[in-house]
């Protein structure tokens, strides 16, 4: 019976596999973070470069990234093999038509074309190779905004195809913001009420009951929009209402109904 590649190659090794065989093939979008890298594709980077095998974590093809190294390695059936030289040149030949193409997120590869020649040459031990490289960029404002948010405890949703559309979650209402700079302010803004104004609101809300309805309803009643905007807080909530476009009600009410500590 003839010997298939995973054969020789499995010789080769004294049929002994590295530690990593049976690492899982990881698919591109498990990559830690990975969402923080689709937002800037227009500063993407293209090159030729030699790269460590090691750092091949993964690819991007379905019928590999459900598996293990090994298990990739014995679904591999082309080239037909000659010998652990000629499987090296082949890898190496920069002539050949098709390209290896790596995609790279951080300091890890992940193979769009070429997968066979990839898995050999980590299998067969090479430790470098020269490929095609897709670099794609992180996105440490919008990272960095998502962290400011989670440390505030609100959580947020950023279109993963225009990073100046967010949705900002407080308690179990949304804030819709269409432009990343306003994100900014609002993490501003919030943080000062959230350490200013509540006593402003809290003494409002139990010496004035009246006024509660006028804040929760300024958006719609002229007279106690105009009376809201004049009172104590009224730069910040002027600064809100220009910038969420967005009822600053849902903010306040927020606040009054929250049970967290920094409003008892």
């Amino acid at each position: 019976m003839e010997k298939n590649n995973t054969a020789y190659i499995m010789e080769h090794l004294n049929n002994k596999l590295p530690e990593w065989s049976f690492d899982q093939v990881i698919d591109p979008k498990l990559q830690e973070n990975f969402q923080y890298y689709t937002f800037l594709p227009n500063l993407d980077k293209q090159y030729k470069i030699q790269i460590e095998v090691d750092k091949i974590k993964g690819s991007s093809h379905h019928s590999y990234n459900q598996s293990d190294w090994y298990s990739m390695l014995n679904i591999l059936h082309r080239p037909k093999y000659q010998n652990i030289d000629w499987l090296a040149s082949l890898i190496t030949n920069e002539d050949i038509i098709e390209k290896k193409v790596l995609h790279k997120y951080g300091d890890n590869y992940y193979i769009i074309a070429g997968n066979h020649r990839c898995c050999y040459a980590k299998f067969i031990g090479l430790k470098t190779i020269v490929c095609d490289v897709i670099e794609h960029v992180f996105d440490y404002e919008v990272y960095n905004l998502a962290s400011e948010l989670e440390n505030l405890n609100l959580s947020s949703d950023v279109n993963n195809h225009n990073r100046e559309d967010w949705t900002i979650h407080i308690g179990e209402m949304k804030v819709s913001i269409k432009d990343i700079r306003k994100v900014h302010d609002f993490i501003d803004t919030y943080i000062t009420i959230k350490h200013t104004y509540w006593n402003i609101f809290r003494g409002i809300l139990i010496s004035r009951p009246a006024d509660y309805q006028g804040i929760l309803s300024f958006e719609n009643k002229k007279g106690d929009r105009d009376q809201l905007l004049k009172g104590k807080f009224a730069k910040s909530a002027q600064r809100l209402k220009s910038l969420l476009g967005t009822p600053f009600a849902i903010v306040c009410n927020w606040f009054i109904k929250t049970e967290s500590p920094y409003c008892k």
